[in-house]
């Protein structure tokens, strides 16, 4: 396995983990920012959490 594909490898492991990026890297024994820069380089982005929020949300005006 050369280098590319063992760090793509963290990458899936990491998304699969459920774990924060950080402590994930921690248990690992790699850095927060080389985590990160490896997720940028797997999917050109760096992946939201589980738990996305509306960029928006549209609100309506009553009557009163």
């Amino acid at each position: 396995m050369d280098r590319n594909e063992k760090m793509f490898w963290f990458v899936d492991l990491w998304m699969e983990s459920g774990l924060t990026r950080k402590a994930f890297a921690q248990q690992h024994g790699i850095t927060d920012s080389k985590l990160e820069y490896w997720c940028r380089k797997h999917d050109n982005k760096v992946p939201q959490t589980t738990v996305v929020a509306p960029d928006f949300v549209e609100l309506l005006a009553t009557q009163v």
